[in-house]
């Protein structure tokens, strides 16, 4: 046997003689023994993981291997310390401390949520992007919480009302339109007051019969949905003037022309009043949602048989001031007349219309 190589000296390894370098290289080199490793799958709780080696172990393991020389194959020295000492800190790295796992007997509690978190917030002052029909149509919920939080009741109600007006004098242009200049003047100007008188003659009753029911609606509140009500049919009846002009100009008919736009009016009041009924319903849910109750919320909820009263009297109320406030479509090659006498009713006078319409 040949002589061992003195400590910290190399020895050059042949191929041929691999097979008899082998029996002197440690055991740990040659043949390590199955270690069982640490399970790199996240542990969980129905199965423990394998202990960590610890730091001691580990260099007790390469013992034998720092007392072990180098070994070159064919010229090239591989360091069995250096090598062994990379291995163990690239193992090191991919196991690292395991994530700690939630125990699933584990409760998170989460705190109750309500329509009032939920729901979509509106900047102060009314600020949704667009005009304030949009915001009506578009997101009645959170035109209805800001009513009832009356934070920025006041800014709303300016825009309701300017956009009211607006809309109602252009449409009152094209019904005085068919008489003249001056009739589409007047008309441009009495049709915005027409629905703001109706408001001013139906509010109080609206107010007082819900103090009287229980219902802590306050005056504002009570404006405000109203002015809802007369902002979106203003809004309808604009939409509707291009038809209404287009029937004036290609259709030379006095009758037809005042059906028509009698039609028009009566179904944009009932689409308002549609709304302002289900703002009222908004109010009742948002008021009678559980938890804390919402500044401004009601005590008790509205009445809705009594809001279906009160929008029969302001239908009644609107007609019959209509009439008292006529002329709106005036009579082609007659004199302007501001207002006529009262005579009759409003719904008399239509039933004669289609009488006459139809007995041709």
């Amino acid at each position: 046997m040949a002589p061992a190589p003195a400590v910290g000296s190399a020895s050059v390894v042949e191929p041929a003689s691999l097979a008899a370098s082998a029996a002197e290289v440690p055991p740990l080199l040659a043949e390590p023994a199955p270690t069982a490793l640490p399970s790199l799958a996240r542990p969980s709780a129905a199965r423990p993981t394998a202990a960590r080696p610890s730091a001691a172990q580990l260099s007790a393991a390469q013992l034998p291997l720092a007392q072990s020389p180098g070994v070159q194959l064919s010229g090239v020295q591989l360091p069995v310390r250096e090598s062994w000492d990379s291995g163990l800190a690239v193992v090191e790295s991919l196991l690292g401390d395991p994530a700690p796992v939630a125990d699933p007997d584990d409760t998170v509690e989460f705190a109750p949520l309500t329509p009032a978190a939920v729901a979509p917030r509106t900047p102060a002052g009314g600020g949704q992007p667009g005009l304030i029909i949009e915001w009506i149509l578009r997101d009645r919920e959170g035109l209805w919480r800001e009513i009832l939080l009356q934070s920025s009741l006041n800014s709303i109600l300016r825009k309701m009302l300017l956009s009211s007006v607006v809309s109602l004098a252009v449409y009152g242009l094209v019904l005085g339109a068919s008489a003249g200049p001056l009739q589409a003047i007047s008309s441009g100007v009495k049709l915005p007051l027409l629905f703001l008188l109706t408001l001013a003659i139906c509010l109080p009753t609206l107010y007082l019969f819900n103090l009287v029911f229980g219902a802590r609606l306050s005056i504002r509140q009570a404006l405000s949905l109203v002015l809802v009500s007369i902002t979106v049919t203003g809004a309808l009846t604009l939409a509707f003037a291009p038809i209404s002009l287009f029937f004036l100009v290609t259709a030379n008919d006095y009758e037809f022309f005042k059906l028509l736009n009698v039609a028009i009016l009566m179904l944009t009041g009932f689409v308002g009043l549609s709304v302002m009924v289900d703002g009222m319903r908004g109010l009742n849910r948002l008021s009678g949602t559980p938890g804390p109750k919402p500044k401004g919320a009601l005590d008790r909820p509205v009445n809705t048989r009594l809001l279906y009263v009160w929008v029969l009297l302001f239908g009644f109320v609107g007609t019959q001031l209509a009439w008292t406030l006529r002329p709106f479509i005036g009579e082609p090659n007659h004199p302007f007349q501001l207002f006529r006498d009262i005579e009759g009713s409003f719904y008399s006078n239509v039933l004669d219309t289609i009488a006459s319409l139809l007995g041709g």
